[in-house]
């Protein structure tokens, strides 16, 4: 957390809500979970895709910087246009088309950035 909290909160949400393992203590991985609702469970869904690391750029955090906190980072990921994420999206995947479990994203920006 030290080095990167905004990345480190991004691989902790990934292990607890997407299923993506990263070693997070049981515990910890309960009490994240216990904390959200369906909406956010959906929201991070895509995160954990098997086979899949790529996220669109206005997902991926900032480089932290002195006073950047995580809630600072989510105010950031709120306020991004829908017209980025989709571009976003878009570009990540390119010719092969924005992946299944994308989609609920690529048709709900404005939703999922919520």
């Amino acid at each position: 957390m030290s080095i990167s909290p905004n990345l480190t909160a991004l691989a902790v949400i990934a292990d607890a809500l997407a299923g993506r393992r990263r070693g997070l203590p049981e515990r910890w991985r309960r009490v994240i979970q216990e904390s959200v609702g369906p909406q956010a469970r959906e929201a991070v869904r895509p995160l954990g895709a098997p086979g899949y690391s790529v996220v669109p750029d206005s997902v991926v955090p900032q480089t932290p910087i002195e006073g950047f906190s995580v809630s600072s980072q989510a105010e950031l990921l709120r306020a991004v246009p829908e017209e980025q994420l989709t571009a976003d999206l878009e570009q990540a995947f390119g010719e092969q088309g924005v992946p299944e479990h994308w989609r609920w994203a690529a048709d709900r920006p404005k939703r999922w950035l919520a």
